[in-house]
């Protein structure tokens, strides 16, 4: 090495800075121009001298802020040592991050993302902690332990015996009076026990079987139902089957949660958030969807408890019905195990809203993405290879939602349709006269009907939306786009078109033009069954009114002072004739 590179070292670490992440340290070696003039003017002997001494007093400060540095990440260490070891004493670390823009103010989208997880994901998350998805726990240190463990073993185990509970009680008790056949009529299961007895007072029990009201007829189908038999007519049709669908449906969803573990929800609420651009309005937007979504969860809280207060409202129709399996038990055991059954209808239901929510929450996410996609596009403020990567993500999102998510969402939606249809069925056919049977039968079916259109309706949204893209790239290809060549637009134009955009349930995509055409179909097959009903009913009102005034004039003429009046009357006649 030459003597003028030695002679730039000095100028060249004037001021060097050493950074570490817990300390500051600022070393400076500083010389005057004059100085370094008269470096050159001095004799090698003195300068290398000169340069020795300064070199020997930089390593000496380098090494003292090696030092300190050390000295102060020891400390550091130790304190960190006496934190974790307080806080393990005392219970789990909470951790927050907070990220923080040039200026100096917090991140929007990152302190959003928090408060939409706060709001929407930790309730949901609660949910599935209560049906037994989701570890107690879980986000803490201590989850390991073996008291968390067994509890997190117990629990779901506790949750499928109280379903299996709830599945034999609802077959055994008959729950809910689904039979059309014998649980909307009066007459068969009054008139069928007098009638076989005896032939002469058959006229008297016809008009007990009219003024009779329909909660006496309860009682009465229960006792003619210990003779003829213990269950239900329709057991497979009307309760197996729909248990069976809701247990599988549990069972996916304790493999996708529990076992697997499975995050998709929280890391498409990241994605979407992340892709919010200023253009779209960002804080805007993405507080109305936090609204939204917070909405979807109250609006499901309140439809579990409708369906606790349709189970009691059941009881009270019927006078608590029950069957002479359970009259063995006692008044005080039969209300036990109403109790635990209710217990379980609501673990039923949860599930279902479980299940129902999580489609819908991200069939809502991913309309706010492809809204977002759209909006780029129509105001050109994206390239195209940007937005083909943004498609194929778009693509793989749909096709998780088209997964284990959308069998069990279809599962439900089975069970949903099976009670809704039952529901409105024995609504139409429906002759008891007792205003509480009347609201319990109006209440039924719109209770599981307003479940079953919120998934097929999101999913509608998202098919429509999504159809959106393919619009807007071919006014693409007619109006032309920044930087892009005929060739661009037509390659981007085909990648759109074969880019299957659809969410589907029973995997079959739901489109709005198919739900609407099934409503309306629907509509007029019940419309068309309502007027013979109807009609129906005014004929035996009619013939019962009728039945009625002959009993009583039959009545009337056995009587001994009706009968001498006749025979006087008769007399009389002849005598004038």
């Amino acid at each position: 090495m030459d003597h003028s590179t030695m002679d730039e070292m000095p100028a060249a670490a004037s001021e060097c800075i050493t950074e570490d992440s817990n300390s500051y340290l600022l070393i400076v070696a500083s010389n005057s121009p004059k100085l370094e003039h008269r470096h050159h003017l001095k004799p090698p002997a003195v300068h290398k001298s000169k340069k020795k001494i300064d070199q020997d007093s930089l390593s000496e400060e380098l090494q003292h802020a090696s030092e300190m540095s050390a000295s102060v990440e020891s400390d550091e260490v130790s304190k960190e040592h006496e934190d974790s070891g307080r806080l393990s004493r005392s219970g789990s670390i909470r951790v927050e991050i907070q990220d923080l823009c040039n200026d100096g103010s917090f991140n929007f989208t990152t302190s959003t993302l928090r408060k939409c997880k706060q709001l929407v994901l930790r309730p949901y998350w609660g949910l599935l902690l209560f049906i037994g998805w989701r570890g107690f726990h879980k986000e803490s240190m201590n989850s390991s332990r073996l008291v968390w463990r067994c509890i997190n073993f117990l629990y779901p185990t506790f949750m499928i015996l109280l379903l299996l509970y709830t599945y034999m009680y609802e077959i055994l008790a008959c729950e809910w009076k689904l039979n059309i056949t014998t649980d909307s009529k009066i007459l068969k299961t009054t008139t069928a026990k007098p009638l076989t007895t005896t032939r002469n007072h058959s006229h008297s029990s016809v008009t007990m079987s009219i003024i009779m009201p329909a909660f006496e007829t309860g009682g009465n189908m229960t006792n003619l139902g210990g003779v003829r038999n213990i269950g239900c007519e329709h057991i497979v049709t009307t309760y197996f089957i729909p248990n069976l669908l809701h247990f599988l449906a549990y069972s996916l969803g304790l493999y996708y949660f529990r076992i697997q573990e499975n995050e998709q929800l929280y890391a498409l609420m990241e994605k979407v958030f992340l892709q919010a651009t200023p253009l779209q309005a960002r804080t805007a937007s993405q507080q109305k969807m936090i609204n939204k979504l917070r909405l979807f969860l109250i609006i499901g809280v309140m439809w579990v408890l409708l369906t606790v207060l349709l189970q009691c409202l059941y009881v009270w129709a019927f006078n608590f019905p029950k069957l002479p399996l359970f009259e063995t038990i006692g008044v005080s055991g039969y209300w036990i195990l109403f109790s635990i059954e209710l217990l379980g209808r609501t673990v039923f239901n949860s599930v279902i809203l479980a299940i129902v929510m999580n489609y819908g929450t991200q069939c809502e996410m991913i309309k706010f993405y492809v809204r977002g996609l759209g909006l780029r596009l129509q105001e050109k403020s994206t390239d195209l290879k940007t937005a083909m990567k943004d498609l194929l993500m778009l693509r793989q999102s749909l096709s998780l939602l088209n997964g284990i998510i959308s069998k069990m969402t279809s599962l439900a939606a089975v069970i949903l349709a099976e009670l809704t249809i039952i529901g409105v069925c024995i609504l139409f056919l429906n002759e008891f006269d007792d205003p509480k049977v009347w609201a319990y039968r109006s209440f039924f079916p719109v209770i599981w009907a307003l479940m079953l259109c919120f998934p097929l309706f999101q999913a509608a949204r998202v098919n429509s939306i999504c159809l959106r893209i393919q619009k807007i790239s071919l006014e693409m290809r007619v109006f032309g786009y920044k930087g892009a060549s005929i060739l661009d637009l037509d390659s981007f134009l085909q990648f759109v078109s074969l880019t299957k955009l659809k969410a589907k349930l029973f995997h079959i995509p739901m489109l709005p033009s198919h739900l609407i055409f099934t409503g309306v179909v629907t509509t007029l097959c019940f419309s068309s069954l309502c007027r013979p009903v109807a009609s129906a009913r005014q004929t035996t009102t009619s013939e019962n009114s009728h039945q009625i005034v002959l009993d009583v004039l039959s009545i009337m003429l056995d009587m001994p002072v009706i009968s001498q009046l006749s025979r006087i009357w008769k007399v009389e006649s002849s005598t004038e004739s």
